[in-house]
């Protein structure tokens, strides 16, 4: 597997509730508060073009904030999506932050979509950043700078993995800096 050169675009929002960033092959979305349709499908252009940049495919990475929902429609979107493609899709982190009865939830709804999409990809739910990015790295052949002399597979493995961790908590940061939406006027 080809080595990937790690290029980070900056935190791009799409809407209050959503961002994404690409890390390499690597497309991270960041959900709060709902995920709707309009969001889910304001992705498929950017996948499109990380696509055509990365041939052998891409991997994606959810990182969804505490009490997050999705409506019914963005699961059938974002399942008919995953879908659609196919192997392009090599794997994917779902990083479900927060605590309690709402992680079982959204373990269950991530677990719908999957069934729903009958994903033939490899996938992680998980709480953690760092998990996530140590699951991922290897999978996709990353190597934090492709140029340099090889390490040797266990540390390039785990330099790849902190830099993807990085990656991920600043596009975190960025998220949460800009805000969430105001909450709406009672009724």
């Amino acid at each position: 597997m080809a080595a990937v050169v790690s290029q980070e675009l900056p935190l791009r929002r799409i809407s209050p509730n959503m961002g994404w960033l690409a890390y390499g092959n690597v497309m991270v979305s960041y959900w709060r508060v709902e995920v709707t349709a309009t969001d889910v499908r304001a992705l498929f252009p950017e996948t499109d073009r990380m696509l055509e940049q990365h041939r052998d495919g891409i991997a994606t990475v959810n990182v969804i904030e505490h009490d997050t929902i999705a409506t019914d429609e963005a699961r059938v979107v974002g399942a008919a999506q995953i879908r659609d493609l196919g192997t392009r899709l090599r794997c994917t982190a779902n990083i479900l932050l927060g605590a309690g009865f709402w992680i079982a939830a959204a373990r269950a709804i991530t677990s719908t979509i999957n069934l729903i999409s009958r994903r033939p990809v490899p996938i992680l739910h998980t709480d953690s950043i760092a998990d996530a990015a140590r699951w991922l790295a290897p999978r996709l052949g990353h190597r934090a700078d492709p140029l340099a002399d090889p390490p040797g597979p266990q540390r390039a493995g785990q330099e790849d993995a902190q830099a993807l961790a990085s990656a991920i908590d600043r596009g975190l940061l960025a998220f949460r800096a800009a805000g969430r939406p105001p909450n709406p006027p009672p009724l």
